[in-house]
């Protein structure tokens, strides 16, 4: 098992009412499985993927576990900010709804995903073989080879890159929130 939730509570407290976004959530992932929560908009699902991620809004309140089960198992809702930063470097990474913007118009594909490796991996290190690669997995190796910068990426390319990004590195976990 990679994570387990048990009698999650997430709630968000305004000026006038508690708003509750997820009551008694309760749901194990096991490595290499792929699962979907489903439901309306407004229905707490990207409030659980934040909670995953231990990232949390100022109003919100959080109740029940998290753990995440690795050669160090703890529990993302009370672990040290150190250790939570640390997971979602290295272990899950998070595609956010509307995540197009975090692209710079002037670089392309190949350049996004080579920066993104990089940055995780804490050093630098030539994987031009293993970006190449994923490009053909992706489908995007001949925007790449004619030079098309960011501008001329359709959504469905900027979602691919994205998703690129993340894949290279090699995550435990990667949550899709569409």
């Amino acid at each position: 098992m990679l994570i387990s939730v048990k009698n999650l509570f997430n709630h968000f407290v305004t000026d006038s009412k508690i708003i509750f976004a997820n009551r008694d959530i309760n749901l194990e992932i096991f490595r290499g499985e792929t699962i979907g929560i489903v439901g309306e908009s407004g229905s707490g699902k990207s409030v659980l993927a934040k909670s995953i991620l231990g990232v949390h809004n100022k109003n919100q309140h959080t109740r029940g576990s998290i753990v995440y089960c690795d050669d160090h198992q703890f529990d993302i809702v009370t672990a040290d900010r150190n250790i939570i930063q640390n997971l979602r470097r290295h272990a899950i990474f998070y595609l956010p709804q509307n995540s197009m913007s975090v692209f710079d118009p002037f670089y392309n594909a190949e350049v996004e995903i080579e920066s993104r490796d990089r940055l995780v991996r804490d050093y630098p290190i030539d994987n031009k073989e293993r970006i190449q690669k994923m490009l053909v997995e992706i489908g995007l190796q001949k925007k790449v080879e004619d030079k098309g910068a960011f501008w001329d990426y359709s959504g469905g390319e900027k979602q691919q890159t994205l998703l690129a990004q993340i894949l290279v590195t090699k995550p435990q976990l990667v949550i899709l929130d569409e």
